[in-house]
C-alpha cells in the first residue's frame, strides 16, 4: 500500500467539518489518497494517465453494519483505518471537503478490506 504518514493525518478544518456530519446507516466517509503523478521510475505523469485511486482513510465510520445474510452485526471500522475501495465510481463525492481533499461517501461493502495502522 502506497500512502504517506500525513495520509492517517485530520488536521483541525478537517475535524471541525467532521463534528457536524454523521454517516447515515452503512455508509462511511473516506479521504481519497490520492495515486503520486510520479511513476516508479520518476517519470512525471500528466493528470489524464495517472490511475484513479482505490485507497482512502476513514474519517467518519458507519453506524451499523450487516452480515450477508443481512442480519446486523457490529461495524469493524475506525476513524483512520486505511481501505481499499472497488474501481470504478462508488460512493458521493462530499462538496464538504476543504480545498484539496476529496471525500467520499460510500457504503461499506464496497470495501474490499481495510489495514488498521498502530498510531502508538
Amino acid at each position: 500500500m502506497k500512502f504517506k504518514p500525513e495520509d492517517l493525518v485530520i488536521d483541525s478544518v478537517s475535524a471541525s467539518v467532521l463534528a457536524e456530519l454523521t454517516p447515515m446507516n452503512e455508509n462511511v466517509i473516506i479521504r481519497v489518497i490520492e495515486n503520486e503523478p510520479v511513476s516508479d521510475g520518476g517519470i512525471v505523469l500528466t493528470t489524464a494517465s495517472v490511475e484513479k485511486s482505490t485507497l482512502g482513510v476513514v474519517l467518519a465510520p458507519n453506524l451499523i453494519s450487516f452480515s450477508r445474510d443481512g442480519s446486523e452485526r457490529k461495524p469493524v471500522l475506525k476513524e483512520g483505518d486505511i481501505v481499499r475501495l472497488q474501481r470504478g465510481n462508488v460512493g458521493t463525492g462530499m462538496p464538504e471537503a476543504p480545498n484539496g481533499q476529496k471525500w467520499l461517501a460510500v457504503p461499506e461493502d464496497v470495501i474490499y478490506y481495510y489495514r488498521r495502522i498502530n498510531k502508538g
